[in-house]
């Protein structure tokens, strides 16, 4: 009796809550920075721009590059932090985190010190005024690039982790008589094996060669049809209506 492998499959980055909160966390913060560095590369020309849109692009571009650096706080941390007795844990793991602590604590310092008028002749309250804005901008930066470190090794043990995954499935399938079938929505009698080698355009451009004057009758269950009495397993569902519509206007 067969039995079906018990370890799942790892998350792909597309479709783990981590790394799609770091990917639009940065792209959040990098809009932000678009925004902001024009008026670095643009400063002699500034002048053509009103001032009041450029104080409005200065205000967006700063609310999102803090929205971006606040939003990945949580992901990047996660991310780090999950790698603590994994072995994988790195000195970019670390950095990236202390960057997400850095630029959290220069917020809360800035903000209390221009909030705090009580102590308006204090100097700590003088210097946080004066540069903190500055050393805040270094530390998002950091940050930035911390939360990018995060998301390409997110990729990285993706990869490292479904390769061993698939190893180990294909080794377990071996040895308990494991096998998964493909069943169509469309037609449950046809099962492609997944033993089988996976089509490609040239397999569907033979396979379609000896249509002529039959190519405006071909549908994605013929071919399917033709690919199944092949012992070829479909690429994808899309893969296979793209090689029906070339087919179709002999293109293919």
């Amino acid at each position: 009796m067969s039995r079906a492998f018990f370890k799942p499959e790892p998350i792909a980055p597309d479709k783990s809550p981590i790394a799609l909160s770091l990917k639009w966390s940065l792209r959040i913060s990098a809009t932000g920075w678009a925004m902001y560095g024009l008026f670095a590369f643009a400063f002699a020309d500034l002048s053509i721009i009103p001032s009041w849109v450029q104080k409005t692009l200065v205000l967006i571009g700063s609310a999102l590059i803090v929205i971006g650096a606040e939003s990945n706080t949580i992901p990047t941390g996660v991310a780090a932090l999950s790698k603590i007795g994994t072995g994988r844990f790195s000195a970019w793991d670390g950095a990236a985190f202390i960057a997400s602590v850095v630029g959290s604590l220069c917020s809360v310092v800035i903000t209390f010190s221009t909030r705090q008028v009580l102590f308006a002749e204090t100097w700590w309250r003088t210097v946080s005024v004066t540069f903190g804005p500055l050393v805040l901008g270094g530390a998002t930066v950091a940050d930035f690039y911390g939360a990018l470190a995060e998301l390409a090794l997110y990729k990285r043990d993706f990869e490292l982790d479904w390769a061993q995954w698939w190893a180990e499935k294909t080794e377990w399938d071996t040895q308990h008589g494991a096998v998964e079938l493909v069943v169509l929505p469309q037609e449950e009698e046809m099962v492609f094996d997944p033993s089988w080698e996976e089509a490609t355009i040239d397999d569907a451009r033979l396979l379609t060669a000896n249509l002529n004057g039959n190519r405006e009758t071909l549908t994605v269950q013929a071919l399917l049809q033709m690919l199944h009495a092949n012992q070829k397993r479909p690429k994808s569902t899309h893969a296979t209506k793209r090689w029906v519509r070339e087919a179709k206007k002999g293109t293919l």
